[in-house]
């Protein structure tokens, strides 16, 4: 479990970078890329979040 919430708090990291990405992006495209890139990892955190709640249930 420790290894799970290292790697959630690791993604959660990555998620922050995307976010700063889109606030630096310079035109229309670099925006497009870094949403795209943030909400694809927006759904991956999510999804471990998931899994972790469902290992603490048990």
């Amino acid at each position: 479990m420790e290894k799970l919430q290292q790697f959630l708090t690791d993604e959660q990291e990555v998620l922050a970078d995307y976010l700063i990405d889109m606030e630096e992006a310079a035109d229309n495209k670099e925006y497009a890329r870094a949403t795209a890139l943030w909400s694809m990892q927006s759904a991956r955190v999510g999804a471990i979040r998931d899994v972790i709640e469902l290992l603490e249930m048990k």
